[in-house]
């Protein structure tokens, strides 16, 4: 009893109160308590970061789980899309004229530039000086004036230019006048999905003025980055005045529709390791820049999971706010458990705002502001019933957070390195649970840090890619399992089972490479990889006294297949480096196996 105290708590049941609800589910033989209540406890309440962790629980609370580490998901090496050249109006001419021109000289003193807003007036004198204090034909007047426009052109501020106003000479000073250019208009055309004003409005936060070439492409740039845009075609053309120009774009659109289904065993045997999802998603339904995404999933003690996640931007500086929802509804279904009817059911809603405070086309800083409320409910044999510390007596436990992200990631068309920070604060908001009876039971006010650096790196001409993870989770206090770090299975240490432990405190470091394989032999349109790796997980209590294992680490290989863009495979195996002890009952990661295939439908 002492040890099951030290596992659950001073809140352990009593076993009459097992055994009546035993007789509610009518099962037929009795079982142990302990039994009972280490199979809800082993089978995987866990936590997983959708924006930062590599875990994938498989019985999670939040559901969150099988996704890609955000790295591997959206952030690959740069494979540029074709540059947007920007036809620019021709350079400016002198009509020749017949015979000699008529030269007149005079005495030029100094020479005064006016309307200069970019360069400094010792920039200007570097240019000025050769021509003051000597007597100038109009060929030499002619001369300095492009001088001074050639100035602005070689910095990219194409339509600026220097003109010498008609004047009358005074004191041997001459006065020559700059005309910065400017964007007068922006012509969208060719978009089907998008509203004009998206492009235009972020087009015109790099159009100056003055107008600047050089910014401007690199936002034409890092709106082509969007998988959403194609190709864009731009024009640059003279406006009506001098110094005015219209900027033509013409816009190439892929498909807003996306749908692909997925099967894989990222979830605990305890819940059916096998699962299938279903994702639909629509970008630009609105046509804002907005995203949606629905997603169904099931497996045998899955049913269901659904999730819907809204993205809209809010500014032309890509300030986003999302909101997303997610329901899940586990069963236990391993013998002889299953006829114990032990479920979890959850909902998580959140809310994020997201603002890039530095953008280039190589580096990105963001801030993001999460708020997450999230409900967990437990059951046995149809009735609420606690099986974590600190939870209700009906099994509740509701966390009411308030996140802080930051990240920083930096591309190349060879590497990515990304580096992630987030902190939480758990709020006695929104019914959040506050059920604590020793001091070492979790409650819903916390304070968790969690960090991950990733890095990829792809070897050409050879396409071999090796990349490399940390993460970090550390806590103040004692965690629910809604907030606590799961290690172990496909996303962070493979060879074991998901969720193999649940605890407050985590370390990950991954290794992993992968090699093409008879490249020449499968074409272009089929890719074979070899993926060896090396996986280390190491999890710790917060405040109670960790039990062992505390540490998992694996060595393996994995091959991955892709099959004309349009179907993915994959397959691990990894070798258990501190062997530990699976239940019974758990398929293909009882041998160190995970797999997965996806198919694009759209």
């Amino acid at each position: 009893m002492a040890a099951r105290n030290a596992l659950f708590g001073s809140r352990f049941p009593s076993h009459s109160s097992v055994q009546r609800i035993i007789r509610v589910a009518d099962i037929g033989k009795k079982l142990p308590v302990f039994l009972i209540l280490s199979l809800h406890f082993f089978s995987g309440i866990g936590q997983n970061n959708q924006l930062f962790a590599q875990v994938q629980p498989g019985f999670d609370p939040t559901g969150r789980f099988g996704e890609p580490p955000p790295l591997e998901k959206k952030t690959e090496p740069l494979t540029p899309k074709t540059a947007p050249d920007i036809t620019l109006p021709p350079v400016e001419t002198i009509p020749e004229m017949k015979g000699a021109p008529p030269q007149i000289r005079v005495m030029i003193r100094k020479i005064r530039v006016e309307g200069s807003t970019v360069f400094s007036a010792e920039e200007l004198a570097k240019v000025t000086a050769p021509y003051e204090n000597r007597e100038l034909s109009t060929n030499d007047l002619e001369e300095l004036r492009r001088a001074l426009t050639l100035l602005y052109v070689n910095k990219g501020y194409v339509n600026s230019g220097a003109v010498i106003p008609d004047q009358t000479l005074q004191d041997g000073v001459v006065t020559i006048q700059i005309i910065e250019g400017k964007l007068t208009d922006i012509q969208i055309e060719g978009t089907k999905y998008f509203l004009p004003f998206y492009f235009e409005d972020r087009i015109a936060l790099s159009s100056g003025p003055p107008l600047n070439i050089n910014p401007l492409k690199e936002k034409l740039q890092l709106l082509l980055q969007d998988p959403r845009t194609e190709r864009l075609n731009t024009e640059l053309k003279p406006g009506l005045k001098p110094g005015e120009g219209v900027l033509h774009v013409q816009v190439e659109e892929a498909s807003p529709f996306n749908a692909w289904i997925e099967f894989n065993n990222f979830q605990s045997p305890t819940v059916g390791e096998s699962r299938g999802l279903g994702n639909i998603a629509v970008q630009n339904p609105f046509g804002l820049g907005d995203a949606f995404r629905f997603t169904y999933g099931q497996s045998k003690g899955l049913q269901p999971l659904i999730e819907a996640n809204y993205i809209i931007p809010l500014t032309a500086r890509d300030t986003t706010l999302e909101l997303n929802f997610r329901f899940n509804d586990f069963h236990v279904v391993t013998k002889p458990f299953d006829d114990l009817d032990i479920r979890t059911k959850s909902q998580i809603y959140k809310i994020a705002l997201r603002q890039p405070v530095y953008r280039t086309l190589n580096d990105e800083i963001a801030l993001s502001l999460i708020g997450e409320h999230l409900e967990n409910q437990s059951f046995l044999g149809g009735t609420g019933f606690s099986f974590q510390r600190g939870a209700t007596n009906n099994g509740k436990a509701i966390v009411s957070a308030l996140r802080f992200g930051q990240e920083w990631i930096h591309r190349e068309s060879n590497q990515v390195l990304a580096v992630r920070s987030r902190f939480s604060v758990g709020l006695d908001v929104l019914d959040a649970t506050n059920n604590k009876q020793t001091s070492d039971d979790p409650d819903g006010e916390f304070f968790v840090w969690l960090g991950q650096v990733q890095y990829v790196r792809r070897v050409d001409p050879l396409g071999i890619e090796f990349l490399g993870g940390l993460t970090l989770q550390i806590a103040n206090d004692s965690l629910f399992a809604l907030e606590q770090f799961a290690v172990g299975g496909r996303y962070s240490v493979r060879g074991y089972w998901e969720n193999y432990l649940v605890r407050d405190n985590a370390f990950l470091f991954n290794v992993e490479s992968r090699i093409p394989m008879f490249p020449s032999f499968f074409g272009p349109k089929v890719a074979v990889a070899l993926a060896p790796f090396i996986d280390v997980g190491r999890s710790w209590e917060a405040k109670r006294n960790t039990p062992d294992p505390q540490t998992l680490a694996s060595i393996g290989t994995g091959i991955r297949f892709s099959f004309f863009n349009r179907a993915h495979a994959s397959l691990y195996w990894g070798q258990q480096l501190n062997h530990v002890e699976d239940p019974p009952g758990g398929g293909v990661q009882d041998q160190g196996v995970h797999w997965e295939f996806v198919l694009d439908i759209l």
